[in-house]
């Protein structure tokens, strides 16, 4: 029989609490931009996706602006990113409960390659997932005290302790993960078509791509990294001036086959996903990114499931450093828009490379 995955009961933390990670993260942006200073870079957006584990292994499009390599370049690219991931939580209809207290480190690695004297780029990325119990526990209780944010129920809990699993109420293991080793993720594979031709707007260059992708399921499904074959369309502009930039994407994807979450009660959605992100060159070669990502349920349940059938929203903040030419280095804080919902919190390091 197949699984239904049922979550819920969390809740939002409020607009008060948003307001106030919003407020953070810009100041954190200022402060990395004033610890550094080097030659200039032209960044791309953060790679980033939300690290909820009923999500983790569904197709994501990355964040992409319109030509990210350049003509007939490569850009091989290695983001790692460690996050927290806790929620604890009962479904609405009273039949599962859930625990998922751990830490993530992923490394993911990409590559981008532009057809020279042709409109077409192809791209690839694939996820290395290491699970474990961590050691962030205490910081973040006293990261989320200081900043008046909620913690999330996390300090209910052990400290440093690993749980990933959803039982029925007679206590009988519905679904479990475990801790340790690497895990695979699934291939995302991307074709882009880009404009040829480009517009003066709003003081700067706009540039239009389309792309179209799918998902390769080799992931690891018992870890919930594998959501079968998904596909997607999408549309992305870029809009660039004088030390500045704007890029935004609008993907849609459709799943073609049914996962190990689907149920009579929870079914697979076509859903959608917009990204905006906007930098700005602060010194010479060191630009601050604010960048923010939502995106529709990507199931539906009778049931009203929390985490299935909700609206996600994830921000990024950081800074971009050009380390020569052709090395671009990301530094950036990743926090839940909608507590409850995404990984509360989480840092990336990311390091371009275009040849």
């Amino acid at each position: 029989e197949q699984l239904g995955i049922a979550c819920g009961g969390a809740g939002n933390a409020g607009k008060e609490a948003i307001v106030t990670r919003f407020v953070w993260a810009i100041l954190f942006i200022v402060s990395l931009g004033a610890a550094t200073s080097l030659a200039a870079a032209s960044p791309s957006p953060y790679r980033t996706r939300t690290n909820h584990p009923l999500r983790l292994g569904a197709y994501d499009p990355i964040p992409s602006s319109t030509n990210p390599s350049g003509d007939g370049r490569w850009l091989l690219s290695a983001d790692f990113e460690y996050a927290s991931v806790y929620f604890a939580a009962t479904s609405d209809d009273n039949t599962q409960t859930a625990i998922f207290d751990f830490e993530l480190a992923k490394l993911s690695i990409g590559g981008v390659y532009a057809f020279e004297q042709s409109p077409f780029a192809l791209s690839a990325q694939l996820g290395l997932y290491h699970f474990s119990k961590g050691f962030l526990d205490d910081f973040l209780e006293g990261y989320h005290d200081i900043l008046n944010l909620p913690n999330s129920g996390r300090e209910d809990r052990p400290h440093n302790d690993f749980a990933s699993e959803i039982r029925d109420l007679g206590g009988n293991l519905l679904l479990g993960g475990a801790s340790g080793g690497v895990r695979i993720g699934s291939l995302a594979l991307a074709g882009m078509h880009r404009h040829q031709e480009s517009t003066t707007w709003a003081g700067g260059e706009l540039n239009f791509s389309e792309r179209f992708g799918v998902s390769i399921p080799i992931g690891d499904d018992s870890a919930l990294l594998d959501a079968g074959f998904e596909v997607s369309a999408g549309v992305i502009a870029s809009l660039a001036g004088d030390g500045w930039s704007v890029d935004g994407n609008l993907d849609l994807t459709l799943p073609l086959e049914k996962t190990p979450y689907d149920h009579d009660s929870v079914r697979s959605l076509f859903w959608g996903k917009l990204m905006l992100t906007g930098a700005y060159e602060f010194w010479s070669g060191v630009w601050g990114r604010a960048q923010f990502v939502v995106a529709s349920p990507r199931r539906e349940s009778d049931a009203g499931h929390f985490h299935v059938d909700e609206w996600n929203a994830l921000g990024t903040f950081g800074a971009q450093i050009e380390l020569d030419e052709s090395k671009l280095l990301s530094i950036a804080l990743v926090e839940d828009l909608n507590p409850g919902v995404d990984a509360d919190f989480s840092v990336l390091f990311a390091l371009d490379w275009r040849f």
